[in-house]
């Protein structure tokens, strides 16, 4: 492989000229695993807790990390299903952090306990993201399914974690939909209090694993004016010093998104360049809603550069897919992103060396 940028601003430039030109001139700098596809919360807008299927083998994910290493990411989130129903998690975080990654992982937070997040924290994980989407009890039974008591102890254990080892970020991640939204200004206050950074993402058709979306969830046009307004006061929190991450441009997008599902205009999709995902079957895709393009038994620098990936990456650019509007694969909107992964790669290596 070519010398890679070693800089936000080198690989800024390098990714603009391999979108321009449609090559792989620029390494994937974030990579998602799927340890599993089960679950144990019971969300309305996902089917995935229907599934039985089997924990991936530690041997094969050992292997499969070492393989996005070696292509160049500087971050791996381990995702499910639900990860922490991964009985070696510990041993996979660590297998992260030895070939010097940074380390996130994304959970629903019902199965946060002192033991599991103390092994966590020794096997030197960087960061945890917790699902949570509304602190009403009612409400979060009827998206999620399952009790928010559980959830809240889960992060309070997992602030407790953070108490005891600092460089660990605690941090929250809320889906917006039609039943949520106008509770968001209270869980953002309720970050505030406990010092923990909250991201959004809007409601997407493919988070319902192939099956009907859930119709008391999706936004119609009455809803605009309302939702502009909670739109409006997020962006306000975050000027007044509420701990909102996302840039303005990613905030903006989200009104006409999740009320007619349309993209700005002159939009194109950088996730076929940006990130490399790998399932629980270890099946390679390029985004998570698009039929894999490979399998990580191959040899996935090869895959990177192949003619298959190349095509794949061009009907991403113009948009042949179902439609995201996902913070980390937008164009312009991204330098922020791309420049806070290059600080947090710095300090990682730093910590595992």
């Amino acid at each position: 492989m070519d010398a890679q940028p070693q800089t936000a601003h080198q690989y800024r430039e390098r990714l603009a000229e391999a979108m321009a030109q449609n090559n792989a001139a620029v390494r994937p700098i974030f990579a998602t695993i799927a340890l599993n596809y089960r679950c144990n919360s019971r969300c309305s807008y996902c089917y995935i807790w229907q599934q039985q299927s089997d924990n991936a083998p530690l041997a094969d994910l050992q292997r499969v990390i070492e393989q996005l290493a070696n292509l160049g990411v500087l971050l791996i989130s381990l995702t499910g299903g639900e990860p922490f129903l991964h009985p070696d998690l510990a041993h996979i975080v660590a297998h992260v952090r030895r070939t010097g990654r940074i380390c996130s992982i994304t959970t629903n937070g019902l199965l946060l306990r002192p033991a599991i997040l103390r092994a966590l924290g020794e096997a030197g994980l960087n960061s945890l993201v917790i699902s949570l989407d509304t602190i009403n009890p009612r409400l979060y039974q009827a998206i999620r399914g399952v009790a928010l008591s559980r959830v809240l102890q889960g992060l309070a254990h997992a602030l407790d974690e953070r108490e005891r080892r600092p460089d660990l970020a605690v941090s929250l991640n809320c889906v917006i939909s039609r039943a949520n939204y106008q509770s968001i200004p209270e869980l953002i206050a309720f970050c505030r209090e406990r010092d923990i950074s909250i991201g959004f993402q809007p409601l997407h058709p493919a988070f319902a694993s192939g099956q009907q979306e859930v119709s008391d969830l999706i936004f119609r046009p009455e809803d605009t004016t309302a939702l502009a307004a909670v739109l409006t006061q997020i962006a306000t929190m975050q000027v007044d010093g509420y701990r909102v991450n996302a840039a303005g441009p990613y905030l903006e997008g989200f009104l006409p998104y999740l009320v007619e599902r349309r993209l700005p205009a002159g939009f194109r999709c950088n996730a076929g360049f940006l990130t490399i995902a790998v399932d629980h079957r270890f099946n390679v895709r390029s985004c998570w809603s698009l039929p894999p393009i490979g399998n990580a038994a191959a040899d996935l620098v090869e895959l990177w550069h192949s003619a298959a990936y190349q095509e794949r990456r061009g009907r991403m650019m113009a948009l042949e897919c179902p439609g995201c509007w996902l913070r980390c694969h937008t164009e312009e909107r991204s330098p922020e992103w791309i420049d806070m992964l290059f600080r947090t790669a710095g300090r990682a290596e730093a910590y595992a060396g």
